[in-house]
């Protein structure tokens, strides 16, 4: 017959209130420590958006995580979009300048011991591991590789859903809006001589650009979860 999608149904989407009452001790906690931190710290920018930024990805990858439920496949029929989405993940990693090459391929990149920052950085960002040795260097910071993860999984599940072939499954990651845009937008990032930035703590929100890469991180996981939800959704299958 005719495939048809049908959009999610409210009951679908509405959180129940056991995941409010979480949801609204988690962003608490959260608070609690982001408040604490500016008052000790006596941060002179407050609490302005750089500290804000962790949460965000956070809470929205745990939402991901957590109202996505990933299709119980066998495991040849898992092999595929598994290893799409480990894929997609090294790719956002890469072109994010979360890993890369160390000092030896570029004069560009500033060489850095390997760092551990806890209080370096406000509640979120903490605790980051930043090193750039000869041959490698790293920046992992925890909401990014929450995030990260988060998208992947949702690309998992979308594909795995669709039961998607090899072809259908490549052909889908590329051609696929949400799956592009922080390939593109952190490619640009990284062209433009950003990545250099993520080697120094004291520079993070400046050179980063942590506002720009929230909201292309919030509209890739948008994209994702409704064309998840298309799958997903018993009120919105193929008919």
């Amino acid at each position: 017959g005719t495939l048809r999608r049908r959009a999610p149904s409210r009951e679908a989407i509405r959180p129940s209130k056991r995941a409010v009452l979480w949801g609204t001790a988690l962003i608490g906690i959260q608070a609690y420590l982001t408040l604490t931190y500016v008052w000790i710290t006596g941060r002179a920018g407050g609490v302005d958006l750089f500290v804000l930024v962790p949460w965000i990805w956070i809470n929205v990858a745990l939402l991901a995580f957590l109202r996505a439920d990933a299709p119980a496949v066998a495991g040849r029929d898992r092999l595929l979009p598994a290893g799409i989405a480990v894929g997609y993940f090294l790719i956002l990693l890469g072109v994010s300048g979360t890993i890369g090459l160390g000092t030896a391929f570029s004069d560009a990149v500033p060489r850095a011991e390997l760092r551990l920052l806890l209080f370096d950085v406000p509640p979120g960002w903490a605790p980051t591991v930043i090193y750039a040795g000869e041959f490698i260097r790293v920046a992992l910071r925890p909401p990014l590789l929450l995030g990260y993860a988060a998208i992947a999984y949702l690309l998992y599940a979308t594909i795995a859903r669709s039961g998607a072939g090899v072809i259908g499954g490549v052909v889908g990651l590329f051609s696929c809006v949400g799956c592009m845009v922080p390939i593109v937008a952190s490619a640009v990032a990284v062209l433009t001589g950003s990545t250099a930035g993520y080697l120094q703590p004291e520079n993070l929100a400046v050179i980063s650009g942590y506002d720009i890469s929230t909201a292309v991180f919030l509209l890739t996981v948008f994209i994702l979860w409704f064309g998840y939800r298309s799958t997903a959704d018993p009120a919105g299958g193929t008919e």
